[in-house]
């Protein structure tokens, strides 16, 4: 299998902010993982209490497109725009009432990904662990 050439032109936010293996490509270029470094305020603080999910967009859709797709229950949940992802959060006490799961069922679905933040920071310090100054 051959391995796919990067073009320079590309720019490093939409490499760093597709999806998990986009990790893996800013890690071998040396690049910051910009949805890591560019989360909302506040966001990752309170494990206790929230849990925090990022939605991974794929090309050719747009955190200003997928937010009006994405629905929340107030009280309950909250999305926020980043770059390339959505940010969100759900309170553990009525997690049952969210409506991240219903998020599977849309068609909009197929062009993204859902990790949990405890795996995103995970990724990050593992590639710093390795020295190559990501995140930096």
């Amino acid at each position: 299998m051959q391995t796919p050439r990067l073009d320079s032109q590309v720019s490093t936010e939409r490499i760093l902010t597709r999806s998990i293996p986009a990790a893996w490509i800013a890690d071998a270029l040396m690049l910051p993982m910009q949805y890591v470094r560019k989360k909302p305020k506040g966001f990752g603080r309170k494990p206790e209490t929230y849990r925090y999910d990022v939605i991974y967009l794929m090309d050719g859709l747009t955190p200003a497109t997928a937010i009006k797709r994405v629905l929340t229950r107030p009280g309950v949940d909250e999305a926020r725009t980043g770059p390339g992802v959505l940010y969100f959060s759900r309170l553990i006490v009525r997690a049952s009432q969210s409506r991240l799961t219903r998020i599977i069922g849309l068609p909009i679905y197929q062009q993204m990904t859902i990790r949990n933040w405890n795996t995103t920071t995970r990724l990050l310090a593992l590639m710093q662990a390795r020295g190559k100054g990501i995140g930096d």
